[in-house]
């Protein structure tokens, strides 16, 4: 008997009908977040605060449009591997944007605390389209679009 071991215990084999946990979702929020901003949150503060200059044609030189989700995922300038969403992190965190030193009518105003929260907590998890990314099915029948231009 020396060449055989016996094991302690006995080995239980898994049943065929074990089922692994299901893989996290990579779009859910982390369950840590100190606040989870979804896509359509976000999309009401760039419609009525930035679509006014990011739009197609752009105005007042805005380097690209803000329209939707995908417009916040493309890399700008093209062709240098950083996407607008950290972009849009940086000139929100440093108050660059909007550029209320700009002579526009009507006047650009700063971001309310509120909106820049909700930008920077979306824009630092990741700037996923938490939620999903059709605002306007989201939306309750009769509610605007969007808001008014500020």
């Amino acid at each position: 008997m020396l060449g055989r071991i016996r094991p302690s215990a006995p080995v239980i084999e898994p049943t065929a009908s074990y089922d692994a946990p299901p893989e996290p979702d990579p779009l859910a929020p982390d369950p840590n977040a100190r606040r989870v901003v979804r896509w359509c949150e976000v999309e009401a503060v760039l419609a009525s605060r930035c679509q006014r200059c990011h739009a197609i044609p752009s105005q007042a030189g805005a380097p690209f449009p803000l329209l939707g989700f995908a417009d916040t995922q493309r890399e700008h300038p093209p062709g240098s591997g950083e996407p607008i969403v950290r972009r849009m992190a940086h000139v929100i965190r440093h108050r660059i944007m909007p550029p209320i030193h700009m002579p526009l009518e009507p006047p650009v105003l700063p971001l309310e605390p509120a909106e820049v929260d909700l930008l920077l907590v979306w824009l630092e998890e990741g700037g996923l389209p938490f939620g999903g990314v059709d605002c306007a099915s989201q939306r309750a029948p009769g509610a605007p679009a969007s808001a008014s231009h500020r």
